[in-house]
């Protein structure tokens, strides 16, 4: 008979797989997890705060919020069966899952006088609850109420006070090396910074790094009037009308694309290549820059060769970093720009709205290759000089500065040699190509009209239709 091990102690047994293989990536994944826990609890003017700082030779990890709050007899399901959830259909995290994983992994590294979970929560702002939680790695069966009970605090309110409800969760986790530190900070900021073009407009979000952890950080989010796009296009300094904006939904996912292109500040793109910067949302929440980024849907299908081909352009993944480069470029092609995308890939048709489930599955490629296909189709349409492969650019070149030059000298030729030239009558005759012209600047412009018609590229300029002094 196969012996099947307690749940909790499975999952203690495979925390590298859920992102806790280390203490630098404990720390990236609990911060998500408590963030993305009190993202699911706020609702109108929420306000979510967030603490990281040094206590002893561990980390402390604090996250607050104003949300629901919870009843008393619900703490314990926080570290209740290791498989159960007290979330509901569409909201964010790993499903309980993700909690239980940080729980214990502090269990296992750090020292009882730190450990457990420490959760004060108040409902109705009547009494306050305070209980420190541990997880039975022994507990048998998936049913078992695997959560201890180290120890609980209840405080009174008086009457005399405004209602409330919120909940604060610590947890402490061993302090990762400086290097370590650095690096799950490089991961965390863009992951706050990015919330900016998804939450909601009244919610507050303050994160906070000590200075006891090397360089300190204050990052927030204030409640403004303006919706996602509205920030978007602040920040890129453009109108609606200069970006494009794609939304498609396939069968129950909506899938939502801005793009924007703007100058570099440096006068050209290097030899690394042009960036492209890439905000990528999982239901409305950002996605981590870390780990193997190809391995996400939207890191997989932005990759694609045949997405960029014709556009010219081929893309690569440099670090955390994405790149478009162009084989054979020269010093007259312009490449002194950026291309800014935002992704959001949502389980609900919803647009911008409430904070769901941020796992994507690979079986929403093709809509995201359906989607980003069109809005790159319309960026080169309001771009074409930029976004065109370079044979067609050099084309373009040729027929925006040569034709003119051309035009002026075949010209200068007529008038030099007129009396030695023989001209087919037909080209005066109404219709032809010399009919009614009575100037040379008559004739540089119709020569220029003639060769614009034969030269330009279609598929950046359609040809100009060559005028005559009947029309």
């Amino acid at each position: 008979m196969i012996r099947q091990p307690a749940p909790a102690q499975f999952v203690h047994d495979h925390l590298e797989v859920l992102g806790f293989g280390s203490p630098r990536a404990a720390l990236v994944q609990t911060v998500k997890e408590l963030f993305e826990n009190a993202l699911d609890a706020v609702g109108d003017n929420g306000m979510i705060r967030l603490h990281l700082r040094r206590n002893g030779d561990y980390l402390e990890v604090v996250c607050t919020d104003n949300g629901t709050g919870m009843h008393v007899n619900h703490i314990a399901q926080l570290c209740g069966g290791v498989f159960a959830t007290t979330k509901g259909v569409g909201q964010i995290g790993k499903f309980g899952l993700g909690l239980k994983a940080a729980l214990l992994y502090s269990q296992e590294h750090v020292a009882a006088s730190h450990g457990g979970l420490q959760v004060t929560t108040t409902l109705h702002s009547r009494e306050i609850h305070s209980t420190k939680l541990y997880i039975d790695t022994a507990a048998s069966n998936a049913s078992s109420v695997s959560a201890v009970l180290a120890e609980t605090k209840q405080f009174a309110i008086s009457e005399a006070h405004e209602a409330f409800s919120g909940t604060e969760v610590r947890l402490h986790l061993p302090l990762p090396d400086p290097a370590a530190l650095d690096d799950a900070m490089r991961v965390l900021s863009p992951y706050f910074s990015a919330l900016r073009y998804s939450i909601a407009s009244d919610l507050a979000v303050d994160v906070v790094v000590s200075s006891d952890l090397g360089q300190p950080v204050h990052l927030q989010h204030v409640p403004t009037p303006l919706d996602p796009i509205d920030r978007f296009l602040c920040d890129v300094g453009s109108a609606y009308d200069g970006i494009v904006h794609v939304e498609d939904t396939i069968g129950d996912v909506c899938i939502n694309v801005l793009a924007h292109v703007r100058p570099l500040v440096s006068a050209s793109a290097s030899d690394e290549g042009m960036p492209l910067h890439v905000y990528r949302y999982g239901n409305h929440v950002p996605l981590l820059d870390d780990g193997d980024l190809s391995q996400c849907a939207i890191s997989s299908v932005i990759l694609r060769s045949s997405l960029w081909k014709p556009l010219g352009f081929k893309c690569a993944l440099r670090g955390r970093a994405f790149v478009l480069t162009r084989p054979g470029l020269d010093a007259e092609d312009d490449v002194a720009f950026e291309l800014v995308l935002v992704v959001d890939v949502a389980t609900t048709a919803l647009k911008y709205c409430s904070l769901t489930k941020t796992s994507l599955d690979r079986t929403y490629e093709d809509g995201i290759d359906r989607v980003l296909v069109a809005g790159l189709e319309k960026l080169q349409a309001l771009h074409p000089h930029r976004l065109t492969p370079l044979s067609l650019l050099r084309g373009h070149r040729a027929y925006t500065e040569y034709v003119p030059l051309i035009a002026t000298a075949v010209t200068a030729m007529v008038q030099a040699s007129t009396s030695h030239v023989h001209l087919d009558a037909a080209h005066f005759a109404p219709g032809g190509f010399l009919f009614a012209v009575a100037s040379p600047s008559d004739l540089e412009a119709r020569l220029v009209a003639k060769m614009r018609q034969l030269l330009a590229p279609s598929s950046l300029a359609p040809p100009a239709p060559m005028q005559t002094p009947n029309e």
